[in-house]
């Protein structure tokens, strides 16, 4: 994850994936990344003595640090890679704001 004043991105690799495997949601400040990974070995009669690829469901919620735009989210999928565009939105609820106080006198 990283951040410019513009944006958050999230990259995410996932070799092996597709993007139609790939389920993306965001709730409040949690961005919620669902995928599965399916064996590519359509082979039985074959013996594999070493193998280094996981399949199977994939899972990760990332909390995301800065107020987001949650309707101009995009995501790319291409070579394995996840990448998740979050446009940065201005904080207005860590800024001090005066409030006048009011008197019911006459």
């Amino acid at each position: 994850m990283y951040s410019t004043n513009k944006v958050l991105t999230i990259s995410v690799e996932l070799p092996g994936g597709r993007a139609e495997d790939i389920e993306i949601s965001i709730l409040r400040n949690n961005l919620n990344i669902k995928a599965h990974k399916y064996e590519c070995f359509e082979d039985n009669t074959t013996n594999y003595i070493c193998m280094e690829r996981s399949f199977g469901h994939i899972f990760r919620a990332v909390e995301v640090p800065v107020p987001v735009n949650t309707s101009e989210i995009k995501a790319l999928y291409s070579k394995g890679i996840l990448q998740i565009t979050l446009p940065r939105i201005e904080e207005k609820r860590g800024q001090p704001k005066k409030i006048k106080v009011e008197t019911d006198e006459a």
